[in-house]
């Protein structure tokens, strides 16, 4: 029996190409980069202190309905679950940071993949994430009684 040996090539070539795409697209997610000091989500809070800042962030969480899950010395945790479409239900926590810079108080936030406690880097990420830290931020300067 005589085999077509060019169409089994071509077949095998389209195969691993579209393979190579496949992989190739999922993997090459860029990082994300914002016009900001460490290029990372941040603001910074003019004439405060660390606690005033920890107070109103968790002031904010509460009434964005956000449970807090952790805290610590300079940081406080949420967690959150978001529907994805290709993996079902992902749970993610998000961390902010507060850091006494002078008079200043900067405030970093990141977001984590439970799963695998990977940070989520991708642009999409830094944006929302920005943009929840300028919500914050306009929260506190309201708020603050100084």
């Amino acid at each position: 029996m005589k085999t077509n040996y060019k169409i089994t090539n071509v077949a095998s070539v389209l195969l691993l190409c579209s393979s190579l795409f496949m992989f190739a697209g999922c993997a090459t997610t860029s990082i994300g980069k914002l016009e900001t000091p460490s290029g990372r989500p941040e603001v910074t809070i003019p004439n405060t202190n660390i606690q005033t800042v920890m107070d109103r962030v968790a002031a904010w969480l509460g009434s964005e309905g956000k449970p807090i899950t952790e805290t610590g010395v300079y940081t406080i945790s949420t967690s959150f679950v978001k529907r994805e479409f290709w993996s079902g239900a992902i749970a993610y926590k998000t961390v902010y940071t507060i850091v006494q810079n002078g008079e200043n108080v900067s405030l970093y936030g990141a977001t984590f993949d439970q799963r695998n406690d990977n940070e989520m880097k991708e642009q999409s990420y830094y944006d929302a994430m920005q943009k929840q830290l300028a919500e914050i931020a306009d929260f506190i300067k309201k708020s603050n009684p100084y």
